[in-house]
């Protein structure tokens, strides 16, 4: 499924998750070759829900992803 993303995607990921592994997060990079771009965000000692844990953070990186995207540049 991953693999029909055309879009620009970011994967912002808790690097202490215990539902799911950094490897993981790297799988959903992997998988989504035909993205426009794709950006990979871990949070060390985050956990899984990272947009509620550290909601400024995670806002203000979606907010530079985009505005990157609105550019047209990269990270």
């Amino acid at each position: 499924m991953l693999s029909h993303v055309r879009a620009p995607a970011l994967v912002l990921w808790g690097g202490a998750s215990k539902a799911l592994s950094t490897d993981t997060a790297q799988a959903f990079v992997a998988a989504m070759k035909n993205a426009r771009s794709t950006q990979k965000i871990i949070y060390e000692g985050g956990g899984h829900f990272m947009h509620i844990e550290r909601p400024e953070v995670t806002a203000n990186d979606v907010k530079a992803f985009l505005d990157r995207q609105v550019a047209g540049t990269q990270p």
